[in-house]
Parts: structure tokens; sequence; C-alpha cells
């Protein structure tokens, strides 16, 4: 397949799934709304709405995300499904009754601004190029992955400790970070699974990178998904998602330049990162600013 047809089909998976996952994540929201008191799991497991919200980002969003990375690489789709975040508000807004306001609108507006930047860089990588288990990249995408794990179990604590959660939005906003850092974990493992794929032959610790990652992928979307029916209690559908979005974005371009570097980018393509990630701040600043990311 050539890199034109390549590319191609990559970005129509990856639009195909942003708008799966954020479909799903609006039922879900539906479903949390109207969950009442007590323990939530298990009347959400009850939900027919919440099941089908489930089962639209399981059984669709996710195959489809698993053929962007293949295609794309963990680099540059992310950002590309982002693009869900105009479903997200316009659903949120029709079935939701969430009001997307002025301030709101902007910040999705950067958002999306944000995704036309990181995508227009070009910072694709081939997962299949270099063996992930091998000394170059083993030992830095061990710190990689540590990181979001650092940030997906702390965030909720120090937002906790520090007083901030008081308050539901502070507590929405933590969980949504948290969630956040969770899924980017989930689509980094999933490219380092699909690289490690390919290298079977090259000894054990090919196997066991590839076990690792394929444990680490759906282990960090249960915590993701727990995370942002957490942040859903207490926060607007239409303001935690892109909260949420903010680790998902930026950790995707220190995986290219800290991980895999497969080349040097251009002036433009440099430019262009560090627009996208300011956009993504700005956005979620905006829909966080305040109480607009309680619910109503």
């Amino acid at each position: 397949m050539d890199t034109a047809a390549r590319f191609t089909l990559g970005l129509a998976a990856a639009l195909a799934s942003a708008t799966a996952i954020n479909l799903g994540l609006v039922l879900q929201k539906l479903a949390v709304a109207r969950a009442g008191s007590g323990p939530l799991f298990p009347r959400l497991l009850r939900d027919r709405s919440w099941l089908a919200g489930f089962a639209l980002q399981l059984a669709l969003g996710a195959p489809l995300n698993l053929a962007a990375v293949g295609l794309l690489g963990p680099a540059l789709v992310p950002g590309v499904m982002a693009s869900g975040l105009i479903v997200l508000a316009l659903a949120s807004a029709r079935w939701g009754g969430e009001r997307v306001g002025g301030r709101e609108a902007l910040g999705i507006g950067a958002i999306m601004a944000a995704v036309a930047a990181i995508g227009a860089s070009g910072l694709a990588v081939d997962v299949f190029a270099r063996n992930p288990a091998g000394a170059e990249l083993l030992g830095r995408s061990g710190l990689m992955a540590a990181a979001m794990v650092a940030l997906g179990s702390l965030a909720p604590l120090v937002s906790a400790a520090s007083g901030r959660a008081r308050g539901a939005g502070g507590n929405a906003i933590a969980l949504a970070v948290a969630s956040g850092a969770w899924m980017a974990l989930s689509n980094f493992a999933l490219g380092v699974a699909q690289g490690s794929v390919a290298w079977l032959g090259s000894g054990a610790t090919a196997l066991a990178t590839l076990v690792t990652a394929a444990v680490a992928v759906p282990a960090a979307n249960v915590l993701a998904v727990a995370m942002i029916q957490g942040a859903f209690v207490s926060g607007k559908a239409s303001a935690v998602v892109p909260i949420q979005q903010v680790p998902i974005q930026i950790f995707p371009p220190l995986v290219f330049f800290l991980v895999y570097a497969p080349f040097t980018p251009s002036v433009l393509s440099l430019a262009l990162v560090v627009i996208g990630v300011a956009l993504v701040l700005a956005g979620a600043w905006l829909l966080a600013r305040g109480g607009d990311v309680s619910a109503a």
C-alpha cells in the first residue's frame, strides 16, 4: 500500500472511531445523569443506554482505532480523533439538554484548530519499522508509560489533597485529566503491541513486550472508563470530555520526539505541534473555567 492510500485509510478510520467513541460517551453520560444515588456501576450495568454506549465504543470505536494506529502510528491518531468533539457537542446539546454557550463553543473551536495543526504536522510513525523490544526503544517506552501512569494515578489525589476537589467542578476536572492519561497510555501501548507482533522472531523480549502491552491496553481502558464515569457524575459531557483530551493530545508529540524520533521534523512541523498543544490547553481552559464544567 502506498503512503497516500495508507494515510487516507488511517484518517478515515480515526474519524469513524472518534464518532463512535464520542456518541458512546454521550449515551454513558445520559445514563449516569439518571442513575440516582448509591453505588454507581451496579446501576449502570443494568442501564441499556449505558451498555449501548459502552458497546459502541468497544465494538466499533476500538477496532477502528486499532486500524488507525496501525496505519498512522500513535503520534498522529489522537489528534485526528479529537474531531469527535464536534459530535460530542452536538449530541450533548440534542439529547442531553446541555447548553453549549459562547465560551464552550470557542473552547471546542480551539481544540478543533489544534486537531488541524497536529494533523498537518505530519508526525506519522511506522510502528512496524523498529523493534519495540530493542534496547533503543524499550527504556524510553517504559519511562513514557510511567509518566502516563503517574498522571492517571496522581491527578485525582493531588486535587483532593489541595482541597480543589471539594467543588463538583474541580473533582470532574481531575477525573477527566486522569481518564485522559489512562487513554493516552492505551493508545501508546496499542502502538507498541502492534509493532511487537512484527518482531516476534527477534527473541523472548519481543514476546514479553507484546504481552505487557497487550495487557496494558484493556487495563488502561478500564481505568479510563471508570474515571470518566466519575467525571460525568458532577460534570457536563460537553466540558469534561474536551478536558480529557488534554493529556490525550499532549502525550503523542512527546512519544514522537522522546520515544520513536523516526526522523528530524521540519521547522514548520515543530511549529504546528507547538501551536496544536497550545490550542488544546487554551480550549480546555475555556471549557473548564469557573462553574461551566459542572452539570446542570
